[in-house]
């Protein structure tokens, strides 16, 4: 049995660190498995994934989020940080920390560097790949400007060592979607390899760059209903071609729009 929750919070953390590195940040991680009724941990596994951050604060604010949900009675069988009920001042109030008992055992995730409701987002995500299979497919950029995207595309290939497929939505005056995807073959996949897309829209104008983490998995409602939970916020979904995310949910990251997509199944990019 402890080798089932070393294996799943290893595994776990392992998805956290392909996310964060696809999108070049940083994120300290804590993931955990506890008896519901012990803080005696089965497993867990921390560290950055990611970008490193030396000199920042976030593994202490990772543990102080962990410690809160922990300190909660047994019959607590879902919880998110803060914890206004500890009464811990506004010093220790920090989102980003979740817990759901699972089988009679706690699994908890804590994720600190990033704002807190993008901490959020992606512990939960983890939080729901402990339970469900989930797998990242891509992490994506919409630009303001073609010469934006052609810009930040040249700078992923060099970053990655491979180069960009392009895949036109339209053709001439009527281009509509322009997407540049680049693979990176990585062991921290199971498929061996994820995507970074940049992506241009010359149909629809926008002023500011937007990010998103694109995750296929089985039930892909489930899983945009079970963010949008722990974020307070009601996912926007879609009729869903063959291919496509059919849903995303989104927040800030400072003055930037992040989002996770979903799918239903794993999509291999074509060469042409």
């Amino acid at each position: 049995m402890t080798i089932f929750y070393k294996d799943l919070t290893e595994r776990t953390h392992m998805l956290g660190d392909l996310m964060l590195t696809a999108s070049q940040l940083g994120l300290f991680t804590t993931v955990g498995v506890y008896p519901r009724y012990s803080n005696k941990a089965l497993s867990v596994s921390k560290g950055w994934t990611g970008i490193e951050k030396p000199e920042s604060r976030a593994p202490m604010i990772a543990r102080i989020k962990v410690l809160q949900l922990l300190s909660l009675p047994p019959r607590v069988k879902f919880a998110l940080s803060p914890r206004e009920e500890l009464q811990l001042g506004p010093d220790f109030d920090y989102p980003g920390g979740v817990m759901k008992v699972v089988d009679n055992r706690r699994y908890v995730v804590a994720g600190s560097a990033q704002s807190g409701t993008t901490d959020l987002m992606l512990a939960s995500i983890l939080l729901y790949a402990m339970q469900y299979e989930c797998r990242f497919h891509h992490f994506g950029v919409r630009h303001v400007t073609v010469e934006d995207a052609l810009s930040a595309v040249r700078l992923d290939e060099k970053y990655f060592g491979s180069e960009a497929i392009y895949l036109p939505t339209g053709h001439g005056t009527e281009m509509e979607h322009e997407r540049w995807y680049i693979p990176w073959e990585t062991d921290l996949s199971p498929n061996g390899t994820v995507w970074l897309e940049h992506q241009y829209f010359n149909c629809q104008v926008t002023t500011q760059k937007k990010f998103h983490w694109d995750v296929a998995t089985m039930a892909p409602l489930n899983l945009l209903q079970f963010v949008g939970t722990c974020l307070n916020s009601e996912p926007t979904i879609w009729e869903a071609g063959l291919n496509d995310p059919c849903g995303m949910i989104t927040t800030m990251n400072g003055d930037v729009q992040v989002a996770m997509m979903a799918r239903d199944r794993w999509w291999e990019v074509p060469q042409e």
